[in-house]
């Protein structure tokens, strides 16, 4: 599927993996307005089909309708998103007519599946639901996104991919070739630096395991199914019960046992996977 948005004049911008919103020049979408944040939002392209919308910690906030974005919001063909003054209508349920014709006689390109070692790490945001009674709308929606601005440059700078925004967080991973323990080490080091510095509470869960990798190759999109991804959702609700801020599995601790001293925390069960599991604290 193809999407695009559409602004007041009736031009369309096609969505790629991630359309990037804001006033710098870097962004895919750049706005020519003082009102707009030099990066602004981001449109991401998730699950095949699904599109969210995520602002990254604007100063005038991003509008989804009449609300102003706190947290990544899935989008539905039709939606109003304003941005600094500017309109625009996501469009996300059939191909613009300029392609159709293009589309009707191509067949998508999937990449081929295939099962390899990655390393997974899901973060989110401690508290959110309290956070958001004490918080006024404004306020939530610039701590979130500054947050989620920041962790998305961490994962990107240590050659990560954030695969799917959730609610209050972000589930990561590192493909072979671009996953030196050297990386997976500093983006850790760097996120316990953002926890310890910022504004916003979070928790990050860390785990190695095999994963069956495939995707639709026209969309840059890959989706990431196994045991190991169930494992790794499952970890961060042991990690939230038990109140630790970061978590590693075994077989992460010892696949970094050369690069990190990696503290026990214990064991625990998990639900869904026998017996008891140990963790550790980076």
């Amino acid at each position: 599927m193809e999407a695009w948005l559409e602004d007041s004049f009736g031009n369309k911008i096609i969505i790629p993996r991630t359309l990037t919103i804001g006033r710098s020049s870097k962004n895919v979408l750049k706005l020519i307005n003082d009102d707009a944040s030099r990066f602004h939002a981001l449109i991401h392209s998730q699950d095949f089909g699904e599109y969210w919308l995520v602002d990254l910690g604007s100063t005038n906030g991003t509008h989804h309708g009449n609300r102003r974005v706190r947290q990544p919001t899935l989008l539905a063909d039709g939606d109003i998103v304003e941005i600094a003054g500017q309109r625009f209508m996501f469009r996300g349920d059939s191909l613009p007519s300029d392609t159709a014709a293009s589309a009707a006689t191509t067949t998508p390109v999937r990449r081929e599946v295939k099962t390899v070692p990655l390393w997974l790490l899901l973060a989110d945001i401690e508290g959110s639901s309290r956070l958001v009674q004490h918080l006024t709308d404004s306020q939530f929606a610039i701590m979130a996104g500054r947050w989620f601005s920041a962790s998305k440059e961490i994962i990107e700078r240590n050659r990560g991919t954030i695969n799917k925004y959730l609610g209050d967080g972000f589930f990561a991973y590192w493909e072979p070739g671009n996953d030196s323990p050297d990386r997976i080490v500093a983006a850790i080091e760097q996120m316990r630096s953002l926890r310890e510095a910022g504004e916003s509470k979070f928790r990050v869960v860390l785990h190695r395991g095999q994963v069956a990798m495939g995707g639709d190759a026209s969309l840059g999109e890959e989706s990431l199914v196994g045991a190991d991804v169930h494992f790794i959702f499952r970890m961060e609700k042991v990690a939230g019960v038990s109140g630790w801020p970061f978590a590693l599995s075994q077989a992460a601790a010892d696949q970094l046992a050369n690069n990190l001293k990696a503290v026990p925390l214990g064991e625990r069960e998990v639900a869904g996977f026998p017996g008891r599991h140990a963790f550790f604290a980076p």
